[in-house]
């Protein structure tokens, strides 16, 4: 009797790992980094995002393609892209705190404010040698949409050439990543 509660236990368990492995999504691309590296795995939950939530959705222009972006803006926010590379929501200024430099990038650590009044930090990467980008006019955010960014932010296409995403081109939240560590992340994360 024993014997068989342990077998029952232990058939659900090892179920639970087998179907959150099979759940898990890899990385393909270089978008998010520092935050999110290629090979990493993720998990998305279908809920409805928060500024400074990594969200996984399609492109906008291609419904064959997916793509991981960090939510900075929500529907009835004000956004400007700055030519430095900051960006500004509802007039205020995204902190932005200087972490050092590899061989190519430059790391920041973006400060935020989710809907909840809560303060969400991540990393972003700049080329070292970046060229300004083009200043962008202040933009409300229209309802049902939101606006995202890579966290490279010089190497990946995002809302400062899309416009807001509508929301129901996303497809979930990340959760969870696990991968390697290095000097700017841990193995994992439940909020990358």
């Amino acid at each position: 009797m024993l014997k068989s509660k342990y077998t029952i236990l232990l058939t659900i368990f090892f179920g639970i790992i087998f179907a959150a492995l099979l759940s898990a999504k890899r990385v393909p691309t270089t978008d998010m980094e520092p935050s999110i590296l290629v090979n990493d795995l993720i998990w998305v939950r279908n809920h409805p995002p928060q500024i400074g939530d990594v969200i996984f959705m399609k492109d906008p222009h291609d419904d064959e393609r997916f793509y991981l972006r960090r939510v900075v803006a929500l529907g009835g926010n004000s956004v400007q892209a700055l030519p430095n590379g900051a960006v500004r929501i509802n007039g205020k200024t995204i902190r932005q705190r200087d972490m050092g430099i590899t061989e190519t990038h430059r790391i920041y650590q973006e400060n935020t404010w989710t809907s909840e009044n809560t303060s969400k930090q991540y990393l972003v990467q700049r080329l070292i040698d970046a060229p300004q980008i083009m200043p962008h006019e202040p933009q409300l955010i229209p309802k049902n949409t939101c606006y995202v960014m890579s966290d490279n932010r010089d190497f990946a296409v995002d809302s400062r050439w899309w416009g807001p995403v509508p929301n129901d081109l996303i497809i979930g939240v990340v959760v969870f990543r696990l991968g390697q560590a290095h000097e700017w992340r841990n193995y994992w994360s439940s909020q990358p």
